[in-house]
């Protein structure tokens, strides 16, 4: 779950209460224009009828006319304060401050709760990969010598005719013959990991024959 960003949010409610202001401004003003470009109508439709038919509408010209002055100053307002909402109406939470939180105290934040589960687990598992790889070569190199000496049986059996030709010997704990128990060799295990570690990355999911760990509760450190 997401931390929150106190100042962040404090940011988003104003904007969303500067927003809802800014569209109020503009609904006033769009009113305002209808208002006045409906006057102008009417005006010009009352001035071609006095026209048309011959009638005196002095008076109802006179009138709308008036009513057109006083809608347009109206329009005219509106817009200018629409205008002032958008330089006036900044929020009291300036953007500076929160890009400094975020890179700060609220970056801090998040690592003191995600990271150090993280940071047990990663130093957990290469303590367990080299002390592996070390417990695998002290092994390998216990078994080098009764290795040596079996490559000499197996050069005297084939000098003396007792095997047909030379038998590959190789430290039992390195035998490339065959996988442990149907395991990958460890060598080959190891040298995945990268690959592994990459694709994790990238697909946000685990190997298939990898076990997802949370924590390191009740393993024995």
């Amino acid at each position: 779950m997401t931390l929150e960003f106190e100042l962040y949010e404090q940011y988003r409610k104003e904007q969303q209460t500067i927003k809802e202001s800014h569209r109020q401004f503009m609904v006033r003003e769009q009113e305002a224009l209808e208002k006045y470009t409906e006057l102008k109508h009417k005006y010009q439709r009352t001035l071609e009828e006095s026209v048309k038919d011959g009638k005196d509408l002095t008076a109802d010209l006179d009138k709308l006319d008036e009513e057109i002055q006083e809608a347009k100053k109206l329009y005219e307002r509106r817009k200018q304060e629409r205008l002032a909402s958008n330089t006036i109406n900044k929020g009291a939470t300036k953007r500076v401050d929160i890009l400094k939180a975020f890179r700060g105290e609220y970056t801090q934040k998040v690592q003191n709760e995600v990271l150090p589960s993280i940071y047990d687990r990663v130093n957990y598992a290469r303590d367990l990969i080299l002390s592996a790889l070390l417990d695998l070569y002290n092994a390998r190199d216990e078994y080098d010598g009764i290795t040596a000496e079996i490559k000499e049986i197996s050069l005297a059996a084939k000098e003396s005719g007792e095997t047909p030709h030379h038998l590959y010997i190789s430290n039992p704990v390195f035998s490339n013959h065959s996988d442990f128990e149907g395991h990958h060799e460890i060598a080959n295990i190891v040298s995945r990991l990268i690959t592994e570690t990459n694709r994790t990355i990238r697909d946000k999911e685990l190997p298939s024959n990898a076990t997802y760990i949370a924590d390191l509760k009740g393993v024995n450190k």
